[in-house]
């Protein structure tokens, strides 16, 4: 592990829920109602303004996309209107500090894109300054999004970036874990095995009031569709996409991650945040300004002086890699290389059972054994803790040999008893509950293999 994922793993919680303080500042206004009535508030045309709805490549594939049309713009605190733009402080500073976003001379449009994109309602405040990645491109973040623009091409061309799937692609995904953003569920390289079908994912939402959310409200009497089923389609799916995840238990919330969005429930909130069993979308882009890649000079606040902007240092560039979309690669047929690129199968010999959950006070683990003849790898396969399946383990590339046992580890002394490949930590938290509790061992396919209660 880097020394920045450490101290992310130290400070992880701790700054979550310091960004939470805040969570409707940074948040856009209509995220804790229904989709329908987000979905609406994003439909609606600013006065005098022709809508300009802006559309890119599927969102899987870690690209631009977005649906949003042009809305009138929210007022928010403390913003200030300039020649060229808007200046917005930040929630927790003083009214003088914040960050700008400009129509730039010479550059890209990004106050009239970010207009014409939804604005506060769709986007949130902005995180930082515009910036430069490796790709040549200018960005801009925000609390939900990310604004692109390519120089060479006309300063009006801006499009938005599905921000979500852009961080994942460009290798944020395991910083973002210790921030409070749920990994995607196994197996999901789309080089190696198809994604889970919808039917599959749709049975992922075991939270209720995040199901209740996503899903919209059940058709009163007589509003059924005409072959008397509900409507397939759930509300909230233009605005999320599909699930990507199973909820998953992050200190203060549960979280479950869909295509464009993640949601939460808050189960023990901040002070002065919302109430318990609150739904909510989390504001990604807090979340990612506080990587180690993006701290420094494009997350440094803009100042404002007399209702001006004083003169900004030049634009930074980051060194943070934009990655290609990955594409099918012809391998070798190679025993090396098939060992490395398969995904974690299910060995026909193999026999895993989950044997007992030793639950000693604050130290816990859970001991798995293959009874079969054959060895089983384990990547991508999922130990949870049901019913509700808000905590769960994705084992890592380990093996379990036919006749072994192994033990993952959780609670106090999970670190230390760490011995791969028959010693797993999974986390420092308690995991199993003293009263009874069931572990369930499922397959890279999402198919239960084992099940034990206590």
């Amino acid at each position: 592990m880097t020394l920045s994922l450490r101290v992310l793993a130290a400070v992880g919680i701790a700054t979550v829920l310091g960004l939470f303080v805040n969570a409707v500042a940074w948040s856009r206004a209509p995220s804790q109602g229904s989709p329908t009535a987000t979905r609406a508030a994003l439909s609606s045309p600013a006065p005098g303004v022709t809508p300009t709805p802006t559309a890119g490549p599927a969102v899987a594939t870690g690209t631009p996309a977005a649906t949003h049309t042009a809305v009138a713009t929210v007022e928010v605190p403390g913003a200030v209107t300039l020649s060229n733009g808007r200046f917005f402080p930040l929630p927790e500073g003083t009214p003088y500090r914040g960050f700008a976003v400009l129509d730039e001379q010479g550059g890209p449009a990004f106050a009239t894109a970010y207009h014409q994109n939804g604005g506060h309602v769709a986007l949130g405040r902005p995180v930082s300054r515009s910036f430069q990645l490796t790709d040549g491109a200018i960005y801009q973040l925000f609390a939900h999004g990310l604004l692109h623009w390519q120089p060479g091409t006309p300063a009006a061309e801006v499009t938005p970036v599905d921000l979500l799937a852009f961080v994942t692609l460009h290798g944020l995904e395991g910083q973002l874990w210790w921030l409070g953003v749920p990994r995607r569920a196994p197996p999901w390289d789309e080089r190696l095995t198809p994604t889970p079908a919808p039917s599959v994912r749709l049975e992922w939402l075991t939270e209720p009031a995040i199901a209740a959310h996503y899903r919209g409200p059940v058709p009163a009497d007589g509003q059924e569709s005409a072959d008397g089923e509900q409507a397939p389609v759930p509300a909230g799916l233009p605005l999320y996409g599909w699930p990507e995840s199973r909820p998953e238990h992050l200190g203060a919330y549960i979280a479950q991650r869909f295509e464009r969005a993640v949601l939460i429930v808050w189960v023990t909130p901040p002070a002065d945040g919302p109430a318990a069993g609150t739904v909510g979308v989390l504001p990604l882009g807090p979340l990612v300004a506080r990587t180690s890649v993006f701290r420094g000079l494009a997350t440094t606040p803009d100042t404002l002086v007399g209702g001006r902007l004083v003169t900004r240092a030049p634009r930074p560039a980051l060194d943070w890699p934009v990655l290609p979309t990955p594409t099918p690669t012809a391998v070798p047929p190679t025993a090396t290389a098939t060992a490395t690129l398969e995904p974690a199968t299910v060995a026909a010999g193999a026999v895993l059972r989950i044997v007992t959950v030793f639950n000693e006070g604050r130290q816990e683990h859970v001991v798995i054994t293959n009874e079969g003849s054959q060895a089983q790898n384990l990547q991508g396969w999922v130990l949870e803790s049901a019913p509700g399946g808000t905590q769960r383990y994705t084992f890592p590339d380990v093996t379990l040999a036919a006749g072994a046992t192994l033990r993952v580890h959780s609670g106090r002394g999970s670190t230390a008893a760490a011995a791969p490949p028959t010693d797993l930590a999974w986390t420092g938290r308690n995991v199993w509950n003293n009263a009874g509790d069931t572990a369930v061992l499922f397959d890279p396919t999402g198919r239960e293999v084992s099940r034990f209660s206590y």
